[in-house]
């Protein structure tokens, strides 16, 4: 199995500078970037920075987390990428903001393309979620399919074709290390379902290691 550090885009960019977003559009999603920053879901390790989130905007077009802002506890308008388009065919994103978008970018819009109820999704790293996917159950994405390719936008499709990832709201990246996907309708539901989850995982670890 193949693991890689996050942070090396994979696609081909078509990147314009331009404005930021209003910061108050994305109050909701920067509050929750911040939680999981704390709780050390989003950081830096090696001087690469790991997670992201993001928000629907307009159409196919979605607001997320600049490239390597993973070491940035706050956030401002300022670390925010608008995806304007995405096509997995061509492995081309097409954004714009004050900074570029965020190596997941493709996943992010994989995700948002099969379910328009989707509005926000997330992605963390924990070592703990993704050691115990398997015991905890929720669905995992093969070992073989890399982070931000075109391999893994189908992946993301067929995930959500064979599994019941909608009913988990999250999913674990079989051939990412520590990689973690969380989704849903509210900023709450991709949010908290990474906490209980991360909590399950934990409690599992417990009882692993508990004492005979």
């Amino acid at each position: 199995m193949r693991m890689e550090a996050e942070g090396a885009t994979k696609f081909i960019e078509d990147f314009q500078k331009s404005l930021p977003v209003d910061i108050n559009s994305i109050k909701e999603l920067n509050a929750w970037r911040k939680i999981l920053f704390i709780k050390g879901l989003i950081g830096c390790k090696d001087k690469i920075g790991y997670g992201n989130v993001s928000q629907r905007a307009n159409g196919k077009s979605f607001i997320i987390t600049g490239s390597q802002t993973g070491h940035l506890e706050d956030l401002t308008e300022m670390h925010y990428s608008t995806v304007k388009e995405f096509y997995p065919e061509k492995n081309r994103v097409v954004s714009e903001g004050p900074i570029r978008a965020s190596s997941e970018s493709m996943t992010h819009g994989s995700i948002y393309d099969i379910d328009e109820f989707i509005k926000f999704v997330f992605h963390v790293h924990s070592l703990e979620i993704w050691k115990y996917a398997k015991s905890i159950g929720i669905p995992i994405t093969k070992e073989n399919v890399e982070y931000g390719t075109p391999e893994m936008a189908r992946e993301v499709e067929r995930i959500f074709k064979e599994t019941d990832v909608k009913d988990w709201h999250i999913f674990s990246m079989g051939g990412h290390e520590d990689g973690i996907f969380s989704f849903g309708k509210t900023a709450d539901i991709a949010g908290y379902t990474i906490l209980y989850n991360l909590e399950r995982a934990r409690s599992i670890e417990r009882r692993l290691n508990k004492p005979s």
